[in-house]
């Protein structure tokens, strides 16, 4: 499938423009094709793929029952996407081919949920969810981002969690082992801190580990961490130490993930 995208003619006073104005209007121009780009695709993808017509349960062709709009939220802001509903007349069931490609429980595209997710390390959900919309007009609100970090975090924990059980369970490998010399030091920090419960008005603590090996000097007095891993969590310190120590044994060439 092609989908060809014109940015159309912008008219600009030569002797008046001045060169941010050139680029704002630019910039403008290139999200609102983009926009429209997204809408023309799935439209051009209902028309040609025929397949979605035939019911997968009887094999009678569905019959369209009209459109339904659904709103989604792109690196470019948010777009209507026309989703067909089709039903078959022999057994009643319902498809909406769009459904299909896009997940039904996500209200915005995965670029947006990678880049919302990647700038919410660093700053605040709400900080987050103001530079994406400032840099290039994604809508995604702080709290939209809260709850993409609690379900990514889950996801993510999963496995420190199997190859500590894997180890300590059942006494399987939990993969490749380096062997470090003197000159290949390894670091584990670990701190732990109080952090009250605004429910239950205790107090409860959250464990942190950070390993690294590699130091890379960034300019005058400053160094970075090249392949640090960090690891926190809430749970009781024997389970903690456990995945921190199979995060430990794992190879780490490179600068590597949060582990919350």
């Amino acid at each position: 499938m092609i989908v060809e995208i014109d940015l159309g003619v912008l008219t600009l006073e030569l002797e008046e423009v001045s060169l941010c104005e050139l680029e704002t209007k630019l910039d403008e121009a290139m999200r609102a094709k983009q926009r429209e780009a997204f809408v023309a695709f799935f439209k051009k993808r209902d028309v040609l793929n025929e397949s979605t017509r035939i019911c997968s349960a009887c094999g009678e062709r569905m019959k369209s029952q009209g459109f339904v709009v659904r709103k989604i939220g792109t690196l470019v802001g948010s777009v209507k996407i026309p989703r067909r509903r089709l039903k078959c007349p022999r057994c009643g069931i319902e498809r909406y081919p769009v459904d299909e490609i896009i997940s039904k429980n996500s209200k915005h595209t995965l670029p947006t949920i990678e880049r919302a997710l990647y700038l919410a390390t660093d700053m605040s959900y709400h900080k987050a969810s103001l530079t994406l919309k400032k840099l290039c007009g994604a809508d995604i609100s702080h709290g939209q981002i809260q709850a993409l970090a609690k379900t990514e975090g889950t996801l993510v924990g999963q496995e420190p969690k199997k190859a500590a059980d894997d180890l300590f369970g059942l006494g399987l490998d939990p993969g490749e082992i380096v062997a470090r010399t003197k000159e290949d030091t390894l670091v584990i920090a670990i701190d732990g801190g109080n952090i009250p419960d605004r429910r239950t008005k205790n107090d409860f603590e959250a464990k942190i580990g950070v390993v690294y090996g590699l130091k890379a000097q960034v300019s005058k007095g400053r160094t970075s961490l090249v392949d640090r891993v960090a690891y926190a969590s809430l749970e009781d310190a024997f389970k903690f130490g456990q995945r921190l120590f199979c995060l430990a044994l794992r190879p780490i060439r490179r600068k590597g993930p949060c582990y919350w």
